[in-house]
């Protein structure tokens, strides 16, 4: 149970991030490094979402 609570938070996470990257890439350009930095984030929520799909232990 708290992983799908924990999944359905990180997706929210990742929609956010995800719209402000395209926001910012539209704004100052995909190698800019505020879109790198957003895109680096978004790769961790990411990996977490993902780690937690597949049962792995995300620590």
């Amino acid at each position: 149970m708290l992983e799908k609570a924990q999944s359905n938070g990180l997706l929210s996470n990742i929609e956010l991030i995800r719209d402000e990257m395209i926001k910012l890439s539209e704004t100052y350009g995909f190698s800019h490094h505020k879109t790198v930095e957003i895109s680096q984030r978004l790769d961790v929520l990411l990996n977490m979402y993902q780690k937690i799909s597949k049962g792995t232990n995300i620590s």
